[in-house]
């Protein structure tokens, strides 16, 4: 506090509290092991395995607030194929015209709830900040919603998601200058049709408890709908086999079981998501595509390209430029052309498609040092992991189970892709 005024510095009280409490159950547990008759005690067993009635209230408040807070519900355009259809009319001249589906929530109100929430009733100083990241991340969220088709929605997406640095376009141009690998790309393709039966099987041989079914509402060519528990599959897209099966991995291993698997835990925040899950989650998705060996040239560069077209749209904020830029200077098809500058373009200038490498980066990194399967506890981040893993051993959380193992084990000798993959800084 200020010596004079006697003024509490609210975050250093914060950071303290955290202090002290790691601070006495690591002492206690030093003793426990020096003078009791175990010897294998940890901090984490000496804290409490009940859920406060304080953040469980908290808990039920905050759900029951943002529950309907999803931003991909809302960035989807309603009228892609349409769109579609008018641009390539045009030869490629004009600029869609999206529409989207209407947010009915009053932001004000919305954000004024949100920081009225009984945060300070919770004891445990890590939980407690593990809550108020989320609070401070919805409070951005309903600001990126509901400037949706505004001027000011990529503002709020730079502050949501932030922006591609030197580091993450360095990576995307190495991976883009990669030559091609002879055998990689497979001719024969599959329609949407037999994707939705081969994820039905895969989601059936995991025992995963969830619906596939075809769209023509979303952008990728597959996307988990949290909410209803329920894959979708693009009906006008095209799959090889590999990706397939890479898409398994990522939908089914990582997004549909993060999904499942915050539904069966007390805390029902970890359905809402950490601050950070998207970078996280997209991280540990293509990370399982890759410790399955279905990461091909072609998903990296994919991943690149998406970068590459983030960076584009902020510095043209023209549709028309960015793609004719993916498919002049990069080669891109026109499809995926327009599938990559309608990604970056929906909403006003959406950001998020450069965090998917820089994720995979981040999770391949920590994977070398770290289990990562309370990653998978629901839709978590790296920046509250070590709280999350306290509260897995506390058995607060109900401990996750992979579908896989997610661990690296690399092949004598290295792949291309190997190399690459271990480039990416």
């Amino acid at each position: 506090m200020d010596e004079a005024s006697g003024e509490v510095y609210p975050l250093v009280l914060e950071e303290l509290k955290a202090g002290v409490k790691h601070a006495i159950s690591e002492t206690a547990a030093h003793f426990m092991r020096r003078f009791g008759r175990r010897k294998s005690v940890s901090n984490v067993e000496l804290l409490s395995s009940s859920l406060s009635p304080e953040l469980v209230e908290l808990d039920k408040q905050l759900y029951g607030l943002c529950r309907s807070v999803e931003t991909l519900r809302f960035i989807n355009p309603v009228n892609i194929a349409s769109e579609r259809k008018s641009f390539f009319g045009k030869k490629a001249s004009i600029t869609p015209d999206f529409s989207y589906k209407q947010l009915n929530i009053n932001p004000y109100q919305f954000r004024e709830q949100l920081y009225k929430l009984p945060v300070e009733q919770v004891m445990d100083a890590d939980i407690k900040q593990l809550y108020r990241h989320v609070i401070d991340n919805m409070a951005t969220k309903i600001d990126l919603i509901s400037s949706i088709g505004s001027d000011d929605f990529v503002y709020n997406s730079l502050k949501y998601y932030g922006q591609p640095d030197k580091n993450d376009l360095d990576n995307a141009e190495f991976i883009l200058r990669a030559p091609e690998i002879e055998g990689d790309d497979e001719l024969e393709l599959h329609s949407a049709d037999v994707a939705v039966e081969f994820f039905k099987e895969k989601a059936k041989e995991w025992g995963l408890k969830c619906k596939t079914e075809k769209s023509s509402r979303i952008v990728a060519k597959a996307m988990v709908d949290n909410d209803k528990a329920c894959l979708l599959i693009n009906k006008e897209a095209s799959f090889t086999s590999k990706e397939l099966v890479a898409f398994a991995y990522h939908e089914l291993g990582v997004h549909m079981l993060t999904t499942v698997n915050a539904k069966s835990q007390k805390l029902k925040v970890f359905s809402l998501g950490l601050s950070g899950n998207t970078q996280t989650q997209e991280g540990l998705a293509i990370y399982s595509e890759y410790c399955s060996g279905n990461l091909t040239l072609s998903r990296l560069k994919t991943l690149a390209l998406r970068v590459v077209a983030v960076n584009l749209m902020l510095q043209h904020r023209d549709f028309p430029v960015t793609y004719q830029a993916l498919v002049k200077d990069y080669g891109v098809s026109c499809e995926q052309a327009f599938t990559l500058t309608t990604r970056v373009y929906r909403g006003g200038g959406f950001t998020k498609d450069y965090l998917y490498l820089k994720g995979f980066r981040d999770i391949y990194t920590l994977g070398k040092t770290t289990q990562l399967d309370n990653l998978l506890v629901g839709k978590t981040g790296l920046l509250d992991l070590p709280t999350v893993n306290e509260m897995v051993g506390r058995n607060l959380l109900v401990k996750p189970v992979s579908l896989f193992e997610l661990k690296l084990q690399p092949p004598q000798p290295l792949s291309i892709i190997d190399y690459l993959v271990s480039g990416i800084r």
